[in-house]
C-alpha cells in the first residue's frame, strides 16, 4: 500500500485517511512481535520518498487528538527519516523535495515548543542535523526565531529553545576547525550570544523568587544554559562572553556551591538536576582553565577552593559520581600547569589531597560490590581499558599521574606508605580487609603508569615504581597461589587487570607462568573474573616481539600448549553458561584461533557447534553488535585456517552447517545480520575455487534487487561478494543482461560521495574478469559518467579511484584502446587528464598493489600506445617524470612487513548511525589481489624492460627521457641497472 498526501490542506486534517493509517503503522513500530514491527518499519520505509511524508509526520506530532505514545512513534519516525535523507549523498537525485525542505525549516522549531520534554529531546537531535547541513547558509532565519522564542514567559517553549540551541551547538566541541565553522560560530555569537548572557542572568537571579512549581524548570534552564556557554566557548572564547567574564564566572561559582535539598536526587545511583547542573560547571572551569589561562587566571583560586570543599563534603553515593569525577578532573587539570604549582608544594597540601580525595574516591564501595555481583558486564564496560565511562577510580588515578607531573617523589613516597600500610591489613585478616589490597593495587597501578593507549595498554612506566617485583611479592598471590579458589574474586580481577593494563612491561617468562592460572580462571564462578581472563588472554596473543626484525608475536605456540586444553575448554565454558552473550570471550577465540592456525583444528569440533548456536540465537535476537561481530570474525578465521591447512579440507563442511541460518537471515531480512553474511558468503566462494554450489547461484539474481543497495551497510559487503562471483564463476554470471545490471549498480554507486569507491571496485573486477567484448558497447557511457563527477563534484577519493581504474584497464586491456575512448567523447580530453589528473594527483596514490596497478597501465600508456605518443609527444618526459616520483616515494613499512590479519584490530562500523552498518571482517575480507601476481614482480624491473623494447620502435622518444631532471636520470639509470641492462 502507498500512502498519497494531496498538499497542504492534508496536514490540517490529521484524521484524513492517509494520517490514519500511518498512525496505525507508527503504533505497530512498538510492537514488541518481531513481524509486526519488521511489517511497519518496512512500509515506513517504502514511503518516506513520497512528497508530504515527513509534513504528516509533523502534522501528527502537532496534533491534539492523539496520544503521547503515537506522537512520540511519529517523531523517532521523522528523525530517523530525517537523519537518512537530509544529507544528500546522491550527486544526482534528493530524496526530499525543496518544498518538503522548506516546509520542515520553517515549521520544526514551532512544533517543537508545543511538545512536551520527550518530544523535544527527539526534536533536538533533528534539528542538530538539519543544522549541521543547512545553518547558516540554507536557514538564516533560525538565531532569530530562536532568539525571539528565549523570551517567552513559558517554560515549555524556552526548554524546547534552550535543548535545540544545545544539540545545534554541541558539535562545535568536535569540529576540527574551519574557516567555515569559524564564520557559522561568528554568525551565532553575533545573534545569541548576549541574549543568552542576559537570559542567563534572568533566571539566576529569579531562582530564588519562583514559585516551588517552577524551580525545577528554572535549574533545568540553568543547565543547559551551561551547556551551550561550553560549546560556544570551546572552539576560541567569545569576545561577547570575554566581556562580561566575570558576570558568568561569578554565578557559576555560585552553582558550585548553591544547595537545593529538594531537587537533589533521592535515588542512590541517578544524579539529579543539581548534581548534573554542578557536574557540567566543573566541565566549564576545567576547559578555561585549560584553553583560556590567561582569561581565566584571576577566578581560578576561588573555584580551586570551592572545588576542594566539594569533594572533601561529598559523600560516596553512586549519584555523585559525575560530579566527583568532573571536579577532580579539574585539580588534574590545575596541578598540571606550571603556574600553579604553588597551590600544591606544601607537604600538608599534598598529603591532604592524596588522603582525602585520591585514597578516598579509589574505594572499593558497596555499590562496586553489587555491580560486580549482580551486573558484571557493566562492571567491566566501566572498569576495562578504555573505557569513555568517567568513574571515581579512574578521575582519582588521573589526578595521581597530574600530581605527580611536578611532585612525583613526594607523591610516590606518601602512596608508598599508604600501600604498605594497606597491605599489611590485608596480611593481618585477609577476609575482612580484602578491600584494602584493592585499594593498594589500584593504588600502584595508577601511580606506575605513565602514559597508556587504548590499544597498548601502559605504554610508559615511573622509574619509582617496580611494576614487576610488585606483581610477584603482591599482585599474583590470588592469581597464581589458589587458581581453582573462588576466594576473593575481586582480587583475582584485579591481578587479571594489572597484567592487561602492563603487559608490555611485564618479562615473558612471567606472563607465560601466568597463561595456566589464567586458563582456570576462565571457569571462574565470578563472570567478571571469566571476562577478565578473556581479556587478558587476547591482549597477550596481540603482544610483538621486540627482537624480531619482522611483526612476529611474543607468545609463540608452545608456550600455550601446556595449557591449550583448559583454554578452550574454559571459552566454551563462558560462551555456553554466561546469562548475557560475553563479547570478551567470543574475541578471545576469534585471536586464538588466529593466533594457533593449523593447532587450532583439533579443537573445531570442541567450538564450532557452539559458535553455530550462537548464529542461531542472534538470528532470533541480534541485540549485542560487537559480539556479532567477532562471532563472525572467528566463523570467518575458522573457514580460513581449515581450508587452507589442507587441500583436502573443503568448505562444504561450513556450508552445511551455515546456509541454513544465512537462508533465514535472507528470509527475515536481519539488518544489522546481513552485511556479515554476504562477507562470509565472500569467503567460501573464494575457498570453493570456482565449483560454487547451487545457492551461490540462485542468490545471484538478489544481489542485483535495487532494494538492497538502498541499504548503505550492504554496499561494501555485496560488492565484494559479486567481485566473488566474477573470480570464481564468471563464465556464469556473465551475460548481456547481468552485465547491464552490473553497470546500472556502478552508476548508483559511482554518484554516490559515500559509495563510489565501491562502483569502482565492481567496475574494475569486471574489466578484469569479464570479456571485453561485452564491456565495450558500454565504455562511453562509463567514462561519461566519470567524467561529468570529476567536472562536478570531485573528490580526492574519486580522483585517485578514476586514476587507478584508468591504470587498470591501460594495462589489463588496452592503452590505446583507452586513449582512443576517451578522445572520441571529446578531442584532446586524454590531454586534460594528463594536465588535471595525473601530473597533479598521482603521487596520492595508496597501497602497494594500487601503486603497482596504476603504474604498469602508465608504463603501458609510455610504451605501448600508438594514439597517445602520436598526439601527446610533449607530454611523454612528463608522464614518465610523474612515475619515477610514485616509484621513488617514501614506502609505508606497515605494508611492507606483511604483518597479516592477526594483529590487525576491528574495524570500526562503516556506519553514519542511521542506516544498517557495514563493519568489515578482518578474517573475511575482499581484499585487493595482485593482478599481475607471477606475470611482473617489480614494476621498476618492468619500467626498464619495456623502455628497452620501445626503444627500438621508437628512439628518438626514449632519447628524450634525457630531458628529464638529473634526480629522475638517476632512478631511471637503477631501474636500468636492476634489470641488467644498458639504456
Amino acid at each position: 500500500m502507498e500512502l498519497r498526501f494531496n498538499g497542504i490542506e492534508l496536514f490540517r486534517s490529521v484524521m484524513d485517511n492517509s494520517a490514519k493509517v500511518l498512525c496505525e503503522y507508527l503504533k505497530q513500530t512498538t510492537s514488541p512481535e518481531y513481524e509486526i514491527r519488521k511489517k511497519a518499519e518496512d512500509f515506513l520505509l517504502a514511503n518516506e520518498s513520497t512528497p508530504g511524508f515527513p509534513n504528516l509526520l509533523l502534522s501528527l506530532v502537532r496534533s491534539t487528538e492523539l496520544d503521547d505514545s503515537t506522537k512520540l512513534a511519529a517523531v523517532i519516525c521523522f528523525k530517523n527519516f530525517v537523519k537518512r535523507t537530509w544529507k544528500s549523498d546522491d550527486v544526482t537525485t534528493d530524496r526530499i523535495s525543496a518544498s518538503d525542505r522548506e516546509f520542515i525549516r520553517a515549521e520544526v522549531i514551532g512544533v517543537m515548543t508545543e511538545c512536551d520534554l520527550k518530544i523535544q529531546k527527539q526534536f533536538g537531535e533533528v534539528v542538530a542535523v538539519i543544522g549541521k547541513e543547512d545553518f547558516p547558509d540554507k536557514w538564516p532565519n533560525l538565531m532569530n526565531e530562536m532568539t525571539a522564542r528565549l523570551n517567552s514567559d513559558n517554560f515549555i517553549v524556552i526548554n524546547g529553545i534552550l535543548l535545540t540551541a544545545n544539540s545545534l551547538f554541541r558539535r562545535y566541541r568536535f569540529e576540527m576547525k574551519s574557516q567555515d565553522l569559524w564564520t557559522e560560530i561568528k554568525h551565532v555569537l553575533v545573534t545569541f550570544a548576549v541574549p543568552l548572557t542576559d537570559f542567563f542572568v534572568k533566571v539566576f537571579d529569579a531562582k530564588e523568587s519562583v514559585g516551588e512549581g517552577e524551580t525545577a524548570n528554572v535549574y533545568q534552564c540553568l543547565y543547559l544554559v551551561v551547556q551551550i556557554f561550553y560549546s560556544l566557548s570551546y572552539q576560541d572564547i567569545p569576545e561577547e562572553f570575554e566581556d562580561r567574564l566575570e558576570l558568568w564566572m561569578s554565578r557559576l561559582y555560585q552553582l558550585i556551591e548553591i544547595q537545593v535539598p529538594s531537587l537533589s536526587s533521592s535515588e542512590k545511583e541517578e544524579p539529579g538536576i543539581i548534581e548534573l547542573l554542578k557536574s557540567e560547571v566543573c566541565e566549564c572551569i576545567t576547559m578555561y582553565a585549560t584553553k583560556y589561562d590567561e582569561e581565566f587566571a584571576s577566578f581560578l583560586p576561588t573555584f580551586v577552593t570551592a572545588t576542594w570543599k566539594l569533594l572533601t563534603s561529598t559523600d560516596l553515593s553512586p549519584k555523585f559520581d559525575i560530579l566527583v569525577s568532573n571536579a577532580m578532573h579539574f585539580l588534574t587539570c590545575v596541578s598540571e600547569k606550571a603556574q600553579y604549582k604553588a597551590l600544591f608544594e606544601e607537604e600538608n597540601v599534598l598529603k591532604s589531597i592524596c588522603e582525602q580525595v585520591v585514597i578516598t574516591n579509589i574505594q572499593f564501595r558497596s555499590s562496586d560490590e553489587e555491580l560486580f555481583e549482580i551486573n558484571p558486564e557493566e562492571y567491566v564496560r566501566r572498569d576495562m581499558e578504555g573505557s569513555d565511562v568517567d568513574t571515581r577510580r579512574r578521575a582519582a588515578c588521573d589526578l595521581v599521574k597530574g600530581l605527580c607531573r611536578f611532585f612525583e617523589a613526594p607523591v610516590t613516597k606518601l602512596f608508598s606508605e599508604f600501600v604498605n600500610v594497606m597491605i599489611a591489613q590485608f596480611d593481618s585478616d585477609p577476609k575482612a580487609n580484602w578491600k584494602s589490597k584493592d585499594a593498594a593495587v589500584y593504588v600502584v597501578t595508577s601511580l606506575a603508569s605513565k602514559s597508556k593507549t587504548e590499544k597498548s595498554g601502559t605504554t610508559q612506566v615511573r622509574e619509582l615504581v617496580n611494576v614487576s617485583e610488585f606483581f610477584i611479592n603482591v599482585v599474583s598471590k590470588e592469581l597464581l597461589g589458589s587458581p581453582s579458589s573462588q576466594e576473593f574474586p575481586v582480587l583475582r580481577a584485579d591481578a587479571l587487570k594489572y597484567l592487561v593494563t602492563f603487559r608490555n612491561h611485564l618479562p615473558k617468562e612471567i606472563l607465560v607462568k601466568c597463561l595456566p592460572a589464567i586458563s582456570v580462571h576462565l571457569k571462574s564462578e565470578s563472570a567478571v573474573v571469566q571476562t577478565y581472563s578473556a581479556i587478558c588472554l587476547e591482549k597477550m596473543l596481540l603482544l610483538k616481539s621486540p627482537d624480531s626484525n619482522t611483526v612476529s608475536t611474543l607468545l609463540i605456540v608452545a608456550d600455550l600448549e601446556p595449557c591449550v586444553n583448559e583454554i578452550f575448554a574454559g571459552l566454551c565454558h563462558v560462551l555456553t553458561t554466561s546469562e548475557e552473550e560475553n563479547e570478551h570471550a567470543m574475541k578471545c577465540l576469534m585471536r586464538l584461533c588466529s593466533f594457533l592456525q593449523a593447532k587450532m583444528l583439533p579443537f573445531l569440533t570442541q567450538f564450532f557447534p557452539i559458535v553455530s548456536q550462537k548464529l542461531k540465537d542472534v538470528i532470533a535476537n541480534p541485540k549485542k553488535p560487537q559480539f556479532i561481530h567477532f562471532l563472525f570474525e572467528t566463523i570467518a578465521v575458522s573457514i580460513k585456517v581449515f581450508c587452507s591447512s589442507s587441500p583436502d579440507n573443503s568448505v562444504a563442511t561450513f556450508e552445511t552447517s551455515l546456509l541454513p541460518d544465512f537462508e533465514q537471515i535472507l528470509m527475515k531480512d536481519i539488518l544489522e545480520l546481513l552485511p556479515y553474511m554476504f562477507q562470509i558468503l565472500t569467503l567460501m566462494m573464494d575457498m570453493n575455487k570456482g565449483n560454487a554450489p547451487e545457492f551461490y547461484m540462485s542468490l545471484f539474481p538478489f544481489l542485483l534487487n535495487a532494494q538492497l543497495w538502498e541499504r548503505h551497510g550492504n554496499i561494501p559487503a555485496v560488492v565484494g561478494l559479486l567481485r566473488a562471483y566474477l573470480r570464481n564463476c564468471v563464465k556464469s554470471v556473465a551475460n548481456e543482461e547481468n552485465v547491464k545490471n552490473l553497470l546500472g549498480i556502478f552508476q548508483k554507486l559511482v554518484n554516490s560521495k559515500s559509495n563510489d569507491q565501491h562502483g569502482f571496485r565492481l567496475l574494475n573486477a569486471m574489466v578484469e574478469m569479464i570479456p571485453f567484448v561485452m564491456i565495450e558497447p558500454f565504455m562511453p557511457h562509463i567514462l561519461q559518467m566519470i567524467f561529468q563527477r570529476l567536472s562536478h563534484a570531485k573528490t580526492t577519493k574519486f580522483v585517485q579511484s578514476s586514476l587507478l581504474f584508468f591504470g587498470l584497464f591501460a594495462g589489463k586491456v588496452s592503452a590505446a584502446h583507452l586513449v582512443n575512448f576517451v578522445e572520441s567523447l571529446q578531442s584532446g580530453l586524454f590531454g586534460m587528464i594528463i594536465d588535471s589528473l595525473v601530473l597533479k594527483e598521482s603521487q596520492k596514490m595508496k597501497g602497494l598493489i594500487e601503486k603497482k596497478v596504476y603504474s604498469i597501465g602508465m608504463i603501458k600508456i609510455l610504451v605501448d600506445c600508438p594514439p597517445f605518443c602520436a598526439k601527446y609527444p610533449d607530454k611523454w618526459v612528463q608522464l614518465l617524470e610523474v612515475l619515477i616520483g610514485l616509484f621513488e616515494l617514501p614506502v609505508d613499512q606497515r605494508e611492507v612487513d606483511g604483518a597479516g590479519d592477526h594483529f590487525v584490530e576491528m574495524d570500526e562500523s562503516e556506519n553514519d548511525g542511521y542506516h544498517n552498518a557495514y563493519s568489515r571482517l578482518v578474517f573475511g575480507a575482499d581484499h585487493l589481489t595482485d593482478p599481475y601476481a607471477g606475470q611482473i614482480d617489480n614494476p621498476k624491473r618492468y619500467l626498464a624492460e619495456s623502455l628497452k623494447k620501445f626503444s627500438m620502435q621508437s628512439p628518438q622518444m626514449v632519447a628524450s627521457a634525457a630531458k628529464l631532471p638529473p634526480e629522475a636520470q638517476a632512478h631511471l639509470q637503477n631501474y636500468y641497472s636492476l634489470a641488467g641492462i644498458t639504456p
